[in-house]
């Protein structure tokens, strides 16, 4: 017995229908329109066009990003306990670039809550992030606001990552490194009391020994009085660290996050930052007044012709202030005589009557 295939003919339309189901409704029923990939979008080809559909798409899908952030955050949780359970000891690890975290185990054992972060958008790409920076940095030229921003010594950072240029040196930004790993020494230690004090009551005890004016001394003790009585346990160096970078670099540690828990859990380490930023502060306004003109003297007007009528003396100082030298012979200028007293002036002349001749023609009749 032969067995012969009968010969299947398909329909006509089954190609479309493929290509249907595997394109426009794969894409209607799931949301992922190509411009998510940066596909071909039709006849919409223009940017707001592209734009519109991007974001639309991404809408559709944020129900899916959703859960896999909260998927996320149960891995986390599951991590951290797993973590403590497996340690026995507390966990000191330096993250590279940045400072040391300390965490105790019975910390991590304790009721912790893990959530997802509550951002809406998704996450952007570094070519987005890099597209959308240097849109902000073409506008920077017309707003000062901006500039000041931007040429922070944390945001030159970031802007160099970005634009991958790890190689290329900014002063600032070594400054400000230079100054992170100095926040982390100092928070290990404590404020030293400030050897100008000592020095200062030394010279008044020797004061007092030598019986000097009662006056003096007393302005020697308020002078001693109005010093700090400590100071940062590392001092800066004035003439060759950057004191308006670093002291930039201290006020954001201090009111940032980390500064307000340090504030809490380790005062003392707090204060001596706090006390090293005072120091870059005060070199700041320093070179500040020495940087600044000298203010113009207040201007005199005098009017010479009548001081050198009253006063010759007064009319050499003048002209000495000045930096005039009078000519050999030159003498004070005599003085107006006054009006004699009785004396009438003579009456002006009349006024003429008519017109004159060839003043304006003839007169009218």
């Amino acid at each position: 017995m032969i067995f012969v295939e009968p010969a299947v003919n398909p329909p006509v339309n089954l190609a479309d229908f493929i290509k249907e189901y595997s394109g426009p409704l794969a894409e209607l029923l799931s949301g992922a329109y190509p411009a998510l990939a940066g596909g071909d979008v039709g006849t919409a080809d223009s940017g707001v066009a592209i734009a519109t559909q991007r974001d639309s798409a991404l809408g559709r899908l944020a129900p899916t990003w959703h859960s896999m952030k909260n998927a996320e955050a149960t891995s986390m949780k599951q991590l951290v306990r797993w973590a403590a359970k497996c340690r026995d000891k507390s966990i000191n690890e330096r993250i590279p670039g940045g400072e040391t975290i300390a965490l105790e185990i019975n910390d991590l054992k304790a009721n912790i809550m893990v959530f997802a972060e509550s951002d809406e958008n998704f996450p952007e790409t570094y070519t987005q992030r890099k597209n959308a920076i240097m849109n902000i940095f073409n506008d920077i030229g017309k707003n000062p606001m901006l500039q000041e921003v931007f040429f922070n010594a944390a945001n030159l950072e970031f802007l160099q990552n970005m634009m991958g240029l790890s190689d290329l040196y900014i002063p600032q930004v070594a400054s400000r490194n230079k100054q992170l790993g100095e926040i982390e020494v100092l928070l290990k230690s404590i404020p030293v009391p400030n050897p100008q004090v000592e020095e200062a009551t030394q010279k008044i005890e020797q004061m007092k020994m030598a019986g000097v004016d009662p006056q003096e001394l007393a302005a020697a003790e308020q002078q001693v009085a109005a010093m700090p009585q400590e100071v940062c346990s590392m001092p800066i160096d004035e003439k060759h660290d950057d004191n308006d970078t670093e002291a930039a670099t201290c006020w954001q540690y201090i009111n940032g996050q980390e500064g307000r828990r340090a504030k809490r859990s380790n005062p003392d380490g707090f204060k001596n930052v706090c006390l090293h930023y005072d120091e870059h502060a005060q070199a700041v306004q320093a070179k500040a007044a020495q940087a600044a003109p000298a203010g113009k003297p207040p201007s005199v007007s005098v009017g010479y012709k009548d001081v050198a009528a009253l006063d010759k003396g007064a009319s050499d100082q003048i002209l000495q202030k000045a930096g005039i030298t009078p000519s050999p012979g030159a003498g004070t200028p005599a003085p107006v005589p006054p009006a004699a007293e009785g004396v009438a002036k003579p009456p002006a002349a009349p006024l003429p009557t008519g017109a004159p001749e060839n003043a304006g023609g003839r007169p009218k009749l």
